[in-house]
């Protein structure tokens, strides 16, 4: 059976989410580079995740794959004009890390924010796996859904790719990389846009 994705509705899914993108960003190379100690990983992902959950779960678009009421995947879009409270998103950070930590981190965080597009557009903020399920088209799945209608809207779409693994997957999808930011030689990001169709 091919994954079927849906909305993610329920405080159980809401907390399957979390749990399923901490699972899937755990060997992150960008994020764990950044949160470097697993305490702080541990403490600062649901935060920082969660902020972003809240605002696309108001416009439910937060999506799940589940099998046999397990969710294997997850999804986080913010449409245009939607957007997580900036103080939320960096609060788990703030606690988590040191000054020195943050230091290291804002330049790079101040890189990727260049390089959002400032037309309208879909954000594809976080979307992940549990590696046990990876291979297995949840990925697809949940990109081809949401990706139909940001086709039907005509507007573009826009991410950030913190695993060069994932960069093949993308670009069958469309997206094309604008640019790389280097934290370390293990720990990059590549900014990808989708045009619109």
């Amino acid at each position: 059976m091919p994954p079927t994705v849906t909305p993610a509705r329920t405080e159980t899914e809401r907390s399957a989410v979390l749990g399923v993108l901490m699972l899937a960003f755990a060997a992150d190379p960008f994020l764990r580079w950044m949160l470097r100690r697993p305490e702080a990983f541990v403490s600062a992902f649901p935060v920082f995740a969660g902020a972003f959950l809240d605002a696309a779960w108001a416009v439910e678009c937060a999506s799940v794959v589940a099998r046999g009421g397990v969710v294997q995947a997850a999804s986080i879009w913010m449409p245009p004009g939607v957007a997580p409270d900036p103080d939320a998103v960096f609060a788990g950070l703030r606690d988590a890390l040191s000054e020195g930590e943050i230091a290291a981190a804002l330049p790079n965080l101040v890189e990727i924010g260049g390089f959002h597009p400032q037309e309208p557009h879909w954000y594809l903020a976080v979307i992940g796996v549990d590696p046990r399920c990876q291979g297995e088209g949840c990925g697809s799945a949940l990109l081809r859904q949401t990706l139909a209608r940001v086709d039907a809207d005509g507007l573009p779409a826009y991410l950030e790719s913190s695993n060069a693994a994932n960069l093949p997957l993308y670009q069958r999808f469309g997206f094309e990389v604008m640019g790389e930011i280097v934290a370390d030689e293990h720990a990059r990001i590549w900014p990808m846009f989708r045009s619109r169709r």
